[in-house]
């Protein structure tokens, strides 16, 4: 059996990832394509079958979603005339 020989690499400040302003912002728009698959498996589920509970949460959390999706392109609307 060969003797695998491994080599010890020190991180240094030059290794270290460039900023990218951009990184948060276009997660999230390639994750929101995610989501909407999702919301489409659930209207296309019959509702019968989900509990109280686990309907109240889920309108819970959307409401929240909504809010915090309307603040945001609220937000980008009034602080970038390029929209």
């Amino acid at each position: 059996m060969k003797k695998r020989i491994f080599f010890k690499h020190k991180a240094s400040i030059k290794d270290l990832p460039e900023y990218d302003p951009d990184s948060e912002v276009t997660s999230l728009a390639y994750t929101i394509p995610f989501w909407i698959s999702l919301l489409n498996k659930v209207l296309a589920n019959n509702f019968e079958h989900s509990s109280t509970f686990a309907k109240e949460n889920l309108k819970r959390e959307l409401q929240e979603l909504k809010f915090n999706i309307e603040t945001l392109i609220l937000h980008m609307e009034e602080n970038d005339d390029r929209l």
